[in-house]
């Protein structure tokens, strides 16, 4: 077998892990749990685990989605931004994680929409945040998620917003 020399980062993608939780302000929310819709996106240098092929210096993905299920699941939260923001904490509390992107969704939070998403990152700036538009690079910005199930794919050839729509755009590093 050809060794394969350089960077050994690997990507971890958590797609579309479907929890309940109260989330939200109107009595509707308190009272009731809704779905959201989280999908975590993360890097860390796998090299360890490719060379010895041992699951002890690879990282753990299994506990990093089970903080996230017993943090999210049954539990209360304000807002959305806040609930992406205590995921990705708990995803970068991991020594190993370089660079981490947190989307969460809450499906038909508003009308006529499939659901409103918040997406945070945090690690070095120079990183594509994918699953925002080819036409907004390193930033984030809160906007609704497109309607395909594996929305953490490659950036489309098309934008995913309409044209017509202006979406706000905030630049600079991810802080509490």
């Amino acid at each position: 077998m050809t060794a394969v020399t350089g960077n050994h980062q690997a990507t971890v993608r958590i797609k579309d892990l479907l929890l309940r939780a109260y989330i939200g302000i109107k009595d509707e929310e308190i009272n009731n749990q809704q779905d959201v819709l989280i999908n975590v996106r993360l890097t860390y240098n796998a090299a360890d685990a490719i060379n010895q092929n041992d699951i002890r210096a690879a990282l753990n993905y299994r506990t990093i989605t089970k903080q996230i299920i017993s943090h999210v699941d049954g539990n209360r939260f304000t807002l959305l931004e806040r609930l992406t923001h205590e995921v990705l904490s708990i995803v970068m509390e991991h020594e190993a994680v370089r660079w981490a992107a947190v989307e969460i969704d809450k499906p038909h939070a508003l009308r006529y929409a499939e659901s409103v998403s918040v997406l945070r990152r945090t690690g070095p700036p120079d990183e594509p945040v994918s699953p925002c538009p080819a036409t907004i690079p390193n930033s984030y910005a809160e906007y609704s998620k497109p309607s395909a199930p594996s929305h953490w794919s490659e950036p489309a050839t098309k934008p995913i917003v309409p044209a017509m729509k202006s979406w706000p755009i905030f630049r600079g590093a991810a802080t509490g």
